[in-house]
């Protein structure tokens, strides 16, 4: 993502200010399985920038795109001295989560503290995505995978 931030307009800045740049960035993940109840996303580049004082994070769960509107859900952020497989996500009790759902976090995301790919995808705006490349986090463009 670096030196990307204000590309994206994710840099630590933008959370206190208008600024021109509109965030369009996004940590998309899924729940990867349930543990005593409780559902836990796969993690990977969880970042909360230590500028900030510490805050809550929520995320947006959805098993299906209708659902994407829903209240987001608090989200427990892995200790920023261990290493962070998953984050524990916490719905209300009225609401069922499940294995697979689609988990997306809008908080600033750093690419080099994760095994993740980072995908390039144009047309959102006009809701015709397109995936236009994907990296690693050394910035090598990798073989996009199918399915």
């Amino acid at each position: 993502m670096e030196p990307g931030h204000g590309l994206t307009g994710s840099t630590p800045l933008h959370a206190v200010e208008e600024l021109p740049e509109q965030p369009a960035a996004l940590y998309l993940t899924e729940v990867a399985h349930l543990h005593q109840g409780v559902p836990l996303c796969f993690g990977g580049g969880f970042y909360v920038d230590p500028v900030f004082d510490a805050y809550d994070t929520r995320a947006l769960v959805a098993a299906a795109p209708e659902e994407a509107s829903t209240e987001p859900v608090p989200l427990d952020m892995p200790d920023p001295a261990g290493i962070d497989y998953y984050a524990r996500l916490h719905p209300p009790a009225s609401r069922a989560v499940g294995e697979g759902d689609t988990v997306i976090c809008g908080f600033r995301v750093q690419a080099f503290v994760t095994r993740a790919c980072v995908v390039g995808v144009t047309g959102v705006r006009t809701s015709a995505p397109v995936v236009t490349g994907v990296w690693n986090t050394l910035g090598d463009r990798t073989p996009e995978r199918a399915g």
